[in-house]
């Protein structure tokens, strides 16, 4: 038996590589389909992903094609996550880990819509997590599962920015919708990626609410501050020249920030109520600062530290989610 040595990431490359076989050996569909015991019918429509082939008999059509499947198991990541949420709404952040991914995801509510974001978050990580041993690009994988996740009648729709990394052998992939975060350090040189697309717009109203955290203002003022900012950003999410999240539209993945990187040091994702407060006065006076002790002291201990701090200081607000992965 022939083994083809193609590294295979999911069942439409096992397709491909199967009708390339048949060809290959010039059969028929027809005389495939005698092979294996199914319709002529069933070959097509598995060589054209319209049908799901059923794990049996693709194995058996694989046999007849000389082909061999050698299953290698997903890495696992050695990760810590810890989340918590604002002074007084509940927590709309989210992370999750499977095989070799890891992500973060922050709810972007519109007032009043609390509930329904937070639904769609689980729903979006969840989905991710089916996702996972799919492989291929992360952009697809954040595509398909915005498109299993959301809500087709939800008007507006719930959103959310998202960080999520993929780890092979020697690179690690990196996607980021909105202004979660990924931070990883190559050497001595720590490096942040952020979509600062979200900055360029709605300014005003973001330091309108920004100032009237730190000043301490009463709830309904810095709920009237929230609307105001929601609004502002609406007007120019997920159209270009504005700024991409996850919603509705999986169209929004292939315009997210992506890259690799080929540390062997830890990887930090947060969101950007952990983000935002480095540079901040009692919290991190820069990133390396904020990236050393979010992988010397771990998440958990991060992440309570500054659920204590916010009992305190009326300013920090935000959830909060930091998730550490060790290479």
């Amino acid at each position: 038996m022939l083994a083809s040595t193609d590294k295979l990431t999911s069942v439409d490359e096992v397709r491909e590589l199967s009708r390339r076989a048949r060809k290959d050996l010039r059969l028929s569909q027809e005389e495939l389909a005698r092979a294996i015991g199914v319709s002529r019918n069933w070959v097509a429509d598995f060589e054209r992903g319209k049908t799901d082939p059923g794990f049996e008999t693709m194995l058996k059509a694989l046999y007849v094609l000389g082909l061999e499947l050698r299953w290698n198991s997903l890495p696992r990541l050695v990760v810590d996550g810890a989340t918590t949420g604002g002074t007084s709404l509940p927590n709309e952040d989210a992370w999750g880990t499977c095989g070799s991914m890891a992500w973060v995801i922050d709810g972007a509510p519109m007032p009043g819509q609390g509930d329904e974001t937070r639904a769609y978050v689980q729903r979006l990580s969840t989905a991710l997590e089916s996702l996972a041993a799919e492989g291929g690009p992360l952009s697809r994988t954040v595509a398909q599962s915005i498109e299993m996740a959301r809500d087709l009648w939800a008007r507006p729709h719930p959103s959310a920015t998202l960080a999520i990394i993929s780890v092979a052998e020697t690179v690690t992939e990196w996607l980021v919708l909105g202004d979660a975060s990924v931070v990883f350090r190559v050497g001595r040189v720590t490096t942040r990626v952020c979509d600062d697309r979200l900055d360029r717009v709605a300014v005003a109203e973001r330091r309108a609410r920004r100032e009237g955290r730190r000043a301490g203002v009463s709830s309904s003022r810095l709920q009237t501050l929230h609307e105001n900012l929601y609004k502002a950003e609406s007007a120019q999410r997920n159209r270009a020249g504005g700024f991409w999240v996850a919603s509705d539209s999986p169209e929004a993945a292939f315009q997210a920030l992506t890259g690799t990187s080929a540390t062997d040091q830890p990887i930090a994702l947060c969101t950007d109520g952990v983000s935002s407060l480095v540079g901040s006065p009692g919290h991190w006076p820069d990133l390396d600062a904020a990236y050393m002790d979010w992988t010397r002291r771990g998440p958990s201990a991060v992440i309570t530290n500054l659920s204590t701090d916010a009992g305190k200081d009326r300013s920090i607000s935000d959830d909060a989610t930091l998730v550490v992965v060790q290479l």
